[in-house]
């Protein structure tokens, strides 16, 4: 498993475990490079899977949020 794939997994758990709540903004993408230990790349990656499979809405200059 790469690493943007255990990062999505591991939102998806959250949110799927009402850690988020619909409508609820997930960290920043800083915020979450620094809480995974891994590049704003790899972050992008995995927001960018939730995002196609449905988990969060991804606006431009705004926080990602829980769909």
């Amino acid at each position: 498993m790469s690493k943007w794939e255990f990062v999505a997994k591991t939102i998806r758990r959250w949110i799927k475990r009402k850690q988020f709540e619909p409508g609820d903004a997930l960290p920043s993408q800083d915020d979450l490079s620094e809480y995974f230990g891994c590049s704003r790349e790899t972050i992008r990656r995995a927001l960018l899977d939730l995002e196609y499979n449905g988990y969060i809405v991804l606006n431009q200059g705004a926080k990602a949020k829980v769909k």
